[in-house]
C-alpha cells in the first residue's frame, strides 16, 4: 500500500468515527455507515429533474456481513441494498441505496 493510500484509509477511519451512525441489520446486528442524500439535478428535453440517491458508506470489511442481508434500517426508514457495492482502494465501499417495500406489503391480484 502506497503512502497516499494509507493516508486515505486513516482518513477514512477518521472520518467513519466522526459522522457514523449506527445502521440497523434484519438479525438484530448492528454496523457503522454513513448516510448520504447525494443530490443531481439535471435536464430531460428542458425538463427539470432531481435525482436523489440515498448511498451507504461502509468499510469493506462489513460488505461480508451485508452481503446476507436485503435491507438495512437507518434512522427507522429501511432502505433496500442494490448490488454491487463500488469498492474503493482505501477500504470503503459505496451502496446505492432505494426505499425498501416489503414482498409481504398484503396486495393480493385479484
Amino acid at each position: 500500500m502506497s503512502a497516499f493510500q494509507s493516508l486515505q484509509q486513516a482518513l477514512n477511519q477518521e472520518r467513519m468515527a466522526m459522522y457514523g451512525r449506527p445502521i440497523y441489520l434484519g438479525d438484530g446486528q448492528t454496523i457503522t455507515g454513513i448516510f448520504y442524500w447525494r443530490d443531481q439535478e439535471g435536464k430531460l428535453n428542458k425538463i427539470p429533474l432531481n435525482y436523489a440517491t440515498p448511498e451507504l458508506h461502509v468499510t469493506t470489511s462489513d460488505l461480508t456481513t451485508l452481503e446476507h442481508h436485503e435491507y438495512v434500517v437507518i434512522d427507522e426508514q429501511p432502505y433496500h441494498l442494490n448490488w454491487p457495492p463500488l469498492k474503493k482502494d482505501t477500504g470503503m465501499a459505496i451502496i446505492k441505496l432505494s426505499p425498501y417495500e416489503s414482498s409481504n406489503s398484503g396486495r393480493e391480484f385479484e
